[in-house]
């Protein structure tokens, strides 16, 4: 007796949104980030792993996919990380420039992170406008600290 598969087609797992994003279906996991995953070495059961609403049978059909439409894929890879930088610049020139932003956002960081610390948002910000220190050390914050 031989037994006889169903040789059935699949579809591709993708829904395309109005803005032109693919996603996979079922899981809101846009096509760029399996296949990034995939590109970087990722297994298909890895990749699982790291998306848990995905399925790995559409893990495989995406991939096999991209395998099989290698070109039209990077083509749409393109369009998506240039629309990416575009908004990306729209946002970093519709915000004010905020000079030493990064470097107060380390510090209370690290002030909080200070177990000896205890300290309110206004205490923070006290002690942020007394620092007159160059030392972005836990050493210099704790010195600022202990003099507050």
């Amino acid at each position: 007796m031989t037994t006889i598969l169903n040789l059935e087609a699949r579809t591709v797992p993708l829904t395309r949104l109005d803005n032109g994003v693919y996603r996979v279906t079922g899981a809101r996991i846009p096509l760029e980030r399996v296949i990034e995953s995939h590109r970087a070495g990722a297994t298909p059961q890895e990749i699982v792993d790291s998306f848990d609403t995905l399925r790995l049978a559409d893990v495989y059909s995406l991939i096999g996919y991209y395998l099989d439409h290698q070109k039209e894929v990077e083509q749409y890879l393109r369009e998506q990380e240039e629309e990416g930088e575009k908004v990306r610049h729209l946002m970093e020139t519709a915000q004010p420039a905020r000079p030493g932003f990064k470097e107060e956002l380390l510090r209370r960081k690290m002030l909080l992170e200070d177990d000896t610390v205890f300290a309110t948002a206004e205490t923070l910000d006290r002690i942020m406008a007394e620092d007159d220190t160059d030392d972005p050390t836990l050493e210099g914050y704790q010195s600022i600290t202990r003099e507050a």
